[in-house]
């Protein structure tokens, strides 16, 4: 659940081979200030993913859906 949403994105980067879809609910950090910013190595993703928020979650800043988002229709992964 909430810890998964950052391993999802950065398993399904690092192994694009290994994923054929990857899931995560209430995902956190995925978007975040580190420099190794799981959204950013979205361009390795071949899977689908399925990324679950909740309407109001004071740990997932406002920016996080929009850069999320971005990243993965900049890079052409397949989301929902």
């Amino acid at each position: 659940y909430c810890m998964s949403g950052r391993f999802i994105v950065t398993a399904a980067s690092t192994y694009p081979d290994h994923y054929a879809a990857c899931a995560s609910l209430y995902g956190v950090q995925i978007v975040t200030d580190e420099a190794d910013l799981p959204h950013l190595i979205a361009d390795r993703i071949r899977g689908e993913l399925y990324l679950g928020f909740a309407e109001i979650d004071p740990l997932v800043p406002d920016n996080v859906i929009p850069d999320l988002t971005a990243a993965l229709d900049k890079n052409g992964v397949a989301y929902r």
